[in-house]
């Protein structure tokens, strides 16, 4: 058998590499319940409906890493409520696995009762301040 070379070598070769640093990529197995997928998934939704309906009715809550974008999106919703002088607590959700449970893939986002109403971007505080002003 030959080894292959080249692109299509490295792409067929059974062993991925990938991201900046080329580390190895291996995948492991998916474990199931029950005859597919299905089972584990309403699982997790059911899971993510009741962490939703542990949270206040009126929430404000900023979604991110931690990053710049992130840390300034907070400093505008936080400025936005006191601009409004409502009386709600915002939060900073930082785990990843948390942010996730709201289906956003790009951070930051924000989420005003339990509705994701940005995601992937810096607000203005003129506009938090209309979409709060929409939602309370």
């Amino acid at each position: 058998m030959s080894r292959k070379k080249g692109f299509l070598g490295k792409l067929f070769s059974g062993k991925q590499s990938g991201g900046c640093c080329n580390m190895e990529i291996t995948e492991e197995p998916v474990k199931k319940s029950g005859c597919c997928d299905m089972q584990i998934i309403e699982e997790r939704e059911r899971e993510r409906e009741e962490n939703v309906t542990d949270d206040s009715s009126s929430s404000v809550i900023v979604l991110g890493t931690g990053c710049a974008n992130c840390k300034m999106l907070q400093a505008n919703v936080e400025a936005a409520v006191e601009k409004l002088g409502l009386e709600v607590e915002v939060k900073h959700i930082s785990d990843v696995q948390k942010i996730m449970e709201y289906q956003v893939m790009s951070v930051p986002a924000l989420v005003l009762n339990q509705k994701v109403v940005s995601v992937g971007r810096v607000l203005k505080t003129e506009d938090i301040v209309k979409l709060l002003k929409e939602t309370f």
